[in-house]
């Protein structure tokens, strides 16, 4: 819904304008961080397979271990995490070696709309020499 009013500026013709009687929307100048760099390797790796649209899609599974500074001590970390790859990257991500330690980087997202479990979707990776 809503209703017109005119706008006139200085020695300028008066112009109508439409007003809108929503709610006005919510500001998006600010955008949330989400992302995600990771030092581990691959754990398993499953082949390259295709979405519908032809996109190509590769799932794997990172272990991570280390040591991490918390309270003024440090705190052993170990996990292992879902993560994918989608595009053009899946191919240099497919020769990666499982016996290697990479530097992921990427961002979290739910595994599905329905889903409230995380997938970390890797964006990029390099070696750690």
């Amino acid at each position: 819904m809503g209703t017109e009013g005119r706008i006139c500026q200085g020695n300028r013709p008066c112009r109508t304008v439409r007003v809108s009687l929503t709610k006005p929307r919510q500001e998006t100048s600010l955008i949330p961080e989400n992302r995600l760099c990771l030092t581990g390797r691959i754990l398993e790796r499953e082949s390259i397979r295709y979405t519908p649209a032809g996109i190509p899609v590769i799932s794997a599974r990172l272990g991570h271990r280390s040591q991490q500074p918390e309270a003024g001590t440090d705190r052993n970390v170990e996990f292992e995490m879902p993560a994918i790859v989608i595009g053009d990257m899946t191919g240099k991500f497919e020769k990666l070696a499982t016996d290697t330690f990479y530097r992921f980087t990427g961002f979290m997202a739910a595994k599905s709309f329905k889903s409230k479990s995380l997938l970390f979707h890797i964006t990029g990776f390099s070696s750690i020499e």
